[in-house]
């Protein structure tokens, strides 16, 4: 007995041979693809996803969305039940808030029906919840190849809490992990990674590219009483991206062993926690440059010098941090420091020319300190 199946995108044929009698039986079997379809939420205000009824798709047959390239549409604050494991592309969230609830052990897996097209998830105006507060280790986010958190409030404040594991991506073959505020430099947008057992593998973007979407873009580690620690950007090799110049990663609660890893671009990195009881605001917390952590503002095509500020109430480095620093003849990179309180930096710092031809007695302003820092000094 042997089995041969051929696909197109158009339909899936299985022909199937096998031995009759000493003779030849052939069968065919003909079954249509699945098509990828928009659908919008109709459960009300509180629901199973895979209940009859709860969804009103566009164009499909199909009940429920589940397979890749299918997109969500929610128009009304609604909490949904996962009781079983989905697939979809994207999340568009707007008017009411979305909550997403565990019962059970789930996978929401986030797969494209093309390479070209972004999985995404969308919160317009209102916060997105991604599993049961604060951490929920019941919900597994699985992302296949980019995933981007895109958020717009106008004038105000917008938030995605990613409280279920995030995995995905290989050392070898990584994920995109993308953020960025949707083309509104007035608007406040916030990604809160909750979950200390998030193994994606792959670059962390905060921001949009180029000087034409500079809304502030913010990724939180923690939130509340949830410390934010190292492990929230998944796999030890990820590094992280500032874009934009206002874009931002913040660690929450000051945890002891800090940041480990590479920080790359122009952007800011601080210690800072939302004022739980007024969203709009932020407070300073403790930050620590921890053991493998690596400052390295790079230049982009918009910015004529790349930037990486430093903000916290207090600032904290091991020995083994570093800021590196790229020179050319006539610019350089830098590194700004602030924080409330003085401060020692134990770590190295690292200058690479750019090019062979700087003149000995070159200078650059390297790493400046803000002047409400009450005292900084290289041990």
């Amino acid at each position: 007995m042997c089995a041969h199946k051929v696909s197109s995108k158009q339909r899936i044929v299985t022909v199937t041979m096998r031995l009759f009698f000493g003779g030849l039986l052939m069968s065919a079997v003909m079954a249509s693809a699945e098509t990828p379809d928009t659908f919008r939420w109709a459960g009300g205000a509180n629901g199973v996803w895979n209940s009859s009824g709860v969804w009103t798709p566009v164009a499909t047959a199909r009940t429920a969305p589940g397979i890749a390239g299918d997109l969500v549409a929610i128009t009304n604050g609604v909490t949904i039940a996962m009781t079983n494991h989905f697939t979809v592309s994207g999340i568009s969230v707007s008017v009411g808030a979305l909550s997403l609830s565990t019962t059970g052990v789930i996978t929401q897996t986030f797969e494209s029906a093309s390479a070209a097209v972004t999985n995404k998830i969308y919160a317009a105006a209102v916060n997105v919840y991604l599993g049961d507060n604060p951490v929920d280790n019941d919900l597994t986010l699985k992302i296949i190849d980019k995933l981007l958190f895109s958020g717009n409030h106008g004038n105000g404040y917008v938030s995605i809490f990613v409280r279920g594991q995030l995995i995905g991506g290989t050392v070898e073959t990584p994920i995109t992990f993308l953020t960025e505020v949707n083309n509104n430099q007035y608007s406040h947008f916030r990604v809160h990674l909750m979950n200390t057992n998030n193994l994606f593998c792959g670059d962390v973007y905060i921001g949009a590219a180029g000087a034409t979407s500079q809304g502030d873009m913010n990724v939180f580690l923690g939130f509340g009483s949830t410390k934010g620690t190292d492990a929230m950007l998944g796999n030890t090799t990820n590094r992280v991206i500032l874009r934009n110049k206002v874009s931002s990663l913040c660690m929450t609660g000051g945890d002891s062993a800090g940041l480990k890893r590479r920080v790359l671009g122009t952007g800011s990195i601080k210690g800072s926690r939302v004022n739980t009881g007024y969203a709009n605001l932020t407070d300073p917390d403790p930050l620590v440059l921890g053991d493998g952590s690596s400052l390295e503002p790079s230049i982009e095509l918009t910015n004529a010098i790349g930037k990486i500020n430093v903000n916290s109430s207090t600032l904290t480095t091991h020995t083994n941090s570093q800021i590196r620093i790229n020179v050319t003849a006539t610019a350089s990179d830098q590194v700004a420091l602030g924080t409330t309180a003085a401060f020692v930096h134990t770590g190295k710092v690292l200058m690479e020319p750019l090019t062979n031809t700087i003149a000995p007695g070159t200078s650059w302003n390297i790493i400046t300190v803000t002047a409400a820092s009450k005292g900084f000094t290289f041990s």
